[in-house]
This record gives structure tokens, C-alpha cells and sequence, in this order.
């Protein structure tokens, strides 16, 4: 990899990254990467908006796009959760000869998935659009045949990748998986700006697969080769078994988003053109909403995980404050974006052939789904808290009984209110599934917790606030963005002056953050005016 960098400065940088062994150097440097890439891959959805909007191929892309990562994405994540702690015990208790043996047998078993996959993509392509996106129209059906078929060395790298994480690990490689990740969209987005000309809306399925193609070449010659000799001999009893039961265990977790975001789709291809799409650009930006809101809880999250298995009445108190900074901070949040979702989406999608139909259909669909976006934050709080009690195989057939909520609700809803009826449903879903978790997991009264967070009183003001600032879209984008920015720190300085955020942590409430905000401006202004 050091050889194929032309820059000397960059083979420097990229040698030190690599060498990182600490547990705090590692956190800033994926913290680092994460803070890249991110951005850089919104810029290639901006793009792909700008470049195509909704139009019929991109409808086609994303149910190609959702075939492909249900299969190959699915089996790739469940082995290398499965894998990487088995070999780490074969390593050590057997020794380098039995940790390479079995490493070898699972790679040429990944090959012959591979092989079985990939001849059902280039086979029967148009039989799985056909399955998983039923209300196309043969030229979407066909389209999105043809995507398969771009994508299918992305899907053989999806599922390989993950055994080189995996070895990178192992080999104390901590940060390779993060250095090749950002190469992707340094790579894809230049491939996406010179096909799109050529090929049309291919290229979003082709610069994806040049991407992915490059970053495993890099990843592979970092890594100096992977082990392909087997030794059947050397292979401690079980370790295959293990392997095979943590795989379905691991396959049961992994895939259950993407079955979420099939299910949706599967609906959406039966509503007019672009409605795929749509409901796919719509779940961009609220995940970008999702990775704001969670990224400051970070703290809270990790000390939940550490602290349930040592002192568990701790830790469902740590999780019940935080499930109360979600519900004072991502409600008004939620709610005033989704009374805000037109303004937003022509913001930030509204250029080139992201016309006002596209954006029309996007901020319904962001209406929608915002409006569930606290409980779906909760939720994941719920998660983790019973992720560090080790009670996931708990949480299995919750997830997919909520799958066949979301479906219901979706066969229920669509017919009815056709997008926003759908975005709805996987809203009402993630109410459920925040309810039922807290009563699986937290031993707790639901209602009592309602009531303590003073969380109606909260729902009731910023129903009040959301309907002032719809009110005031009658005046204009840029007014309505004003009024909904006041609105929140009205809202949030008089929730606190109210007592209804009195089971927030106190230095969690606005003004003891405007506080510490202010405090390391003042800080951070006094140290530059101390180096100049």
C-alpha cells in the first residue's frame, strides 16, 4: 500500500495512522476518518440528487441497490461479528498454525458464497427486482436488472471486506479499515462525475462498484496477502460450530435494518414513480438528524455498557437520564424539522433535476419520518442498555416482530395516504418499538417514566411551537427557518424556566450548556491571544 501512494507527505501520515495502537489514539483517529468521510459521502448523494433526482433509474438503483446489501451486505457483517472472536481465542489457545487454518476454511467458504451469489445476480436479476420492488413498471424492472449487474463487484467486495477487517484487526491494524473506507468516495465521487455523462444513472451503481473495487485492492496489499491454505488437522474441535451459530446469531442482528428498509421499499414501488427514491433521499437527511442527536451522547451510552454488567440499577438509572435528554432535545428537534421538511429538502436537494415534484415527495417523506425520530433515538439508548446486560438474543424476536408491525402498518397506511401514510408507519413503528423495548428490558413502569420526565408536558409545548412555525411557512422560506430557530430556543429556555426538563441532568439543561459553551469560547480566545 506505502508504494502505491504517490505523495511522500501522505505515506507519512498514512504509516503513523496505521501505527496507532492506543486506545485513545485509535478513538481520535476514527473519530478523524468519521469526520472525512461522512461529509464526503453526503457530497455524493448531492450529486446523485442534482445529477438524476427521482427519476425511474435512480427508483431502479435503490431496489437493486437494497437487493444487493440484503444478501451480500447481510452475509459479509454476520461473519465478521461471528469470526473475529473465535479466531482471536483460536490464536491464542492453538496457536499461529490453527488461527490461519481456520481463517483459510472460512475464506474459501465466503468464495463459495460469492460464487453461488453472484450467479443469482447475473442470472435472475430481473426475477429479484421483480420480488423485492413488485409494483414496477418493466422499464424500472429492467433498469433495475442492469443495476444488479453494476453492482456485482460491489457485492463480492461487500462480502469479502469484511474477513480483511477482520485480519486487520487481529494484526493490530486498527485504523486500515478507516483509511481504505475514506479512499472509497475519493475515488467514486471523481468515477460518478465522469460517467454520468456517458452511462446516465449506471454510473451511481458503476462508481460504487470502482470505489469499492479500489479500496479492497488497497486494503488487500496493506494487509500483505490472506491466509488460503487449510490444514483440517489443526482446526480445534467446535471452533467451525461456534462459528456457524454466532453466524445466524450475527445474521439475525445485522439484517434486520435492511429488511426495515426493504419492507419500505417494497410499498413505495407500488406508488407513483420516484416515490423509491424519494423515501431513500428522505432517509438520508434523517439520519443526518439521527448522527447529530446521538453523537453527543456518546458518553452516556458507553458508561450504560459498562456499567450493566457491574452494577445494574446504576446503569438503568444512567439509561433512564438519557432516554430523558433524548425526549427534552430530539422532540422539538423532530417536530419542527418535520414542520420544516419542505424548506429543508429544497435546501439541500432542491438543484438541477431535483425538481419541485422531487422535492415535494422527499419532504413528505421527511415529514413522516421525523415525527418518530425521538422515539427512534430512545430506542437505540434502550439497545445499547441491553447490548452491555448481553441480552440481545432477547431483542431478536422483538426486532422482527416489529418488522411485521412496520409491514402491516405500511399495507394499512399507504393505500390511504400513499407517502406520508408510509413514513408514518415506520414512525408509529418506532413508537412501538420504544415501548415494548423499555417494558423488555428496563424492569421499569413506562407510564411512571412518562410522568416523571414530564414527557406529555414537553409533547404538549412543542405541538404548540410546531403549529406556530408551520403557520409561519404562509410568509416564506426564510421567515419560516427564522421563526423555527426562535421557536426552539424559546421553546427549550422555557421548558427549562417551566420545570419540565427537571429530569434532565442539571449540566444537560440549555443554560448550563450555554454556559459551558461560552466558557471554552472564552477559554479558547484567551489561549490565542496568550500565543500571539
Amino acid at each position: 500500500m506505502m508504494r502505491i501512494l504517490p505523495f511522500g507527505f501522505i505515506r507519512k501520515i498514512t504509516s503513523r495512522l496505521l501505527d496507532v495502537k492506543s486506545a485513545r489514539g485509535v478513538s481520535f483517529a476514527l473519530m478523524f476518518f468519521m469526520m472525512l468521510s461522512k461529509p464526503l459521502g453526503y457530497v455524493r448523494t448531492l450529486i446523485i440528487a442534482w445529477a438524476f433526482g427521482t427519476s425511474p433509474g435512480m427508483d431502479a438503483f435503490h431496489a437493486a441497490n437494497g437487493v444487493i446489501t440484503l444478501f451480500a451486505g447481510g452475509i459479509g457483517g454476520a461473519m465478521e461479528s461471528a469470526i473475529l472472536p473465535e479466531m482471536g481465542r483460536t490464536r491464542k489457545e492453538s496457536g499461529e498454525l490453527a488461527y490461519r487454518s481456520l481463517f483459510a476454511a472460512v475464506v474459501l467458504f465466503i468464495l463459495f458464497l460469492v460464487a453461488l451469489s453472484c450467479a443469482t445476480f447475473l442470472l435472475v436479476p430481473g426475477e429479484l427486482i421483480r420480488l423485492f420492488a413488485s409494483g414496477f413498471d418493466d422499464e424500472r424492472v429492467r433498469i433495475g436488472a442492469r443495476m444488479i449487474w453494476w453492482l456485482v463487484p460491489f457485492a463480492i467486495v461487500f462480502m469479502l471486506r469484511p474477513l480483511l477487517e477482520v485480519l486487520a484487526l487481529l494484526n493490530e491494524k486498527y485504523t486500515l479499515s478507516s483509511i481504505c473506507s475514506l479512499a472509497f468516495n475519493f475515488v467514486a465521487i471523481p468515477a460518478l462525475l465522469f460517467l454520468a455523462p456517458i452511462i446516465g444513472t449506471y454510473s451511481v451503481a458503476a462508481c460504487m462498484s470502482i470505489g469499492q473495487l479500489v479500496t479492497f485492492i488497497l486494503f488487500l496489499t496493506a494487509l500483505k496477502g490472506v491466509p488460503l491454505i487449510v490444514k483440517i488437522s489443526a482446526i480445534p474441535q467446535g471452533c467451525i460450530a461456534r462459528i456457524w451459530a454466532n453466524t445466524l446469531y450475527s445474521l439475525l442482528l445485522t439484517s434486520s435494518s435492511t429488511v426495515f428498509v426493504i419492507v419500505d421499499r417494497y410499498f413505495a414501488s407500488r406508488l407513483p414513480m420516484g416515490s423509491v427514491s424519494a423515501i431513500s433521499y428522505g432517509a438520508t437527511i434523517l439520519g443526518i438528524f439521527h448522527m447529530a442527536l446521538v453523537s453527543p451522547l456518546a458518553f452516556f451510552l458507553s458508561r450504560v455498557s459498562k456499567l450493566a454488567l457491574e452494577n445494574r440499577n446504576e446503569a438503568r438509572n444512567v439509561a433512564r437520564q438519557t432516554v430523558a435528554i433524548v425526549f427534552a432535545y430530539s422532540l422539538p428537534i423532530g417536530f419542527f424539522t418535520a414542520v420544516t421538511a419542505k424548506p429543508i429538502v429544497s435546501l439541500v436537494f432542491g438543484w438541477g433535476r431535483f425538481d419541485a415534484h422531487s422535492v415535494e415527495m422527499t419532504a413528505t417523506c421527511l415529514l413522516g419520518y421525523n415525527v418518530g425520530l425521538v422515539f427512534a433515538i430512545a430506542s437505540s439508548v434502550i439497545y445499547r442498555y441491553a447490548q452491555g446486560l448481553q441480552r440481545l438474543e432477547r431483542m431478536i424476536p422483538l426486532i422482527y416482530a416489529m418488522v411485521v408491525v412496520n409491514a402491516a402498518l405500511d399495507w394499512l397506511m399507504v393505500g390511504r395516504w400513499g407517502l406520508l401514510g408510509l413514513a408514518l408507519a415506520t414512525s408509529v413503528t418506532q413508537s412501538l418499538t420504544f415501548i415494548i423495548y423499555y417494558l423488555a428490558v428496563m424492569n421499569d413502569s413506562l407510564w411512571r417514566f412518562f410522568i416523571e420526565s414530564r414527557f406529555f408536558h414537553q409533547l404538549a409545548g412543542v405541538l404548540v411551537c410546531a403549529a406556530l412555525i408551520m403557520v409561519s411557512g404562509r410568509f416564506g422560506m426564510r421567515v419560516q427557518f427564522v421563526y423555527a430557530a426562535a421557536m426552539m430556543l424559546i421553546y427549550l429556555f422555557g421548558a427549562e424556566k417551566a420545570g419540565i426538563m427537571s429530569s434532565v441532568p442539571p449540566h444537560w439543561r440549555p443554560r448550563a450548556l450555554v454556559a459551558f459553551l461560552a466558557s471554552n469560547s472564552t477559554r479558547a480566545r484567551k489561549k490565542r491571544g496568550e500565543s500571539q
